[in-house]
């Protein structure tokens, strides 16, 4: 890359009284003045921190507004929330601190048999599951959400770009639908159950891995690929929809 043409070429626009920037910041102002809706829980410490930042600008610009919280420090969920997100980071390096959080947890899985939306991505698949082994074995609790036990690896065990395409309609996708994203992970559950649907089918350049992913439970879909909303904005349109529905089902 041309570093330093790049920055010449900034220096001129601005110059010129140009922005390389407009577009981000008619989004800013969009966002700023769309009426919030509803409000979705978004998992934010050190054990959940990679999320892709539009995503949440994309969830806002459609009317959510995102309310953060700790699965580390937090006894209870927000209060009038109609979805979760769970993003990526380091729950293997917290475990302990995250299943000591009982109450925490408890509202989670509670929150999910009620049929209420969670996103989940990477560490927050681990965190639905039943348990994580850590580097040495050891296994903590999770949420229980799903039947599994998430257990780290030495070596790596998956890098690289993933293309999926909904082999049904799957919460926030239609059938047929594809969407991008990246996949990074040291972790690998137990083989799930054939009883747990899987909502979404890797493109044939990730054949050598899991066929089918993106596991559903009622509300509920988690993967270990990292989405790129953008990518297909029907899917954050569908998450948002469907906590809106559930918001006017529970007035």
């Amino acid at each position: 890359m041309d570093v330093e043409g790049i920055l010449q070429t900034a220096e001129c626009g601005t110059r010129k009284g140009l922005s390389l920037f407009t577009d981000e910041a008619k989004r800013s102002r969009r966002i700023g003045t769309v009426p919030r809706l509803l409000k979705i829980a978004v998992a934010v410490d050190n054990a959940f921190c990679f999320y892709y930042q539009e995503n949440l600008d994309m969830l806002q610009e459609l009317g959510a507004e995102l309310v953060f919280f700790s699965p580390l420090k937090d006894k209870r969920l927000p209060e009038n929330i109609q979805g979760i997100y769970l993003g990526g980071g380091y729950p293997e390096l917290y475990a302990k601190r995250l299943e000591a959080n009982k109450s925490l947890r408890n509202s989670i899985k509670d929150f999910a048999d009620k049929d209420l939306p969670i996103y989940a991505e990477c560490g927050g698949l681990m965190y639905l599951g039943k348990g994580l082994s850590d580097f040495k074995g050891k296994t903590y609790g999770m949420a229980g959400v799903f039947p599994w036990v998430s257990r780290m690896l030495e070596k790596r065990k998956s890098l690289g770009y993933r293309e999926i395409k909904a082999a049904e309609d799957c919460l926030f996708l239609k059938k047929g639908q594809t969407m991008r994203g990246h996949e990074y992970h040291y972790s690998e559950i137990d083989e799930p159950s054939q009883k747990i649907k899987r909502g979404y089918r890797l493109t044939p350049h990730a054949s050598h891995l899991t066929a089918f992913e993106g596991y559903l439970c009622k509300n509920t879909l988690a993967s270990y690929i990292h989405l790129h909303f953008a990518s297909n904005p029907k899917f954050a349109e569908g998450f948002v929809k469907l906590c809106r529905r559930k918001k006017l089902v529970n007035k």
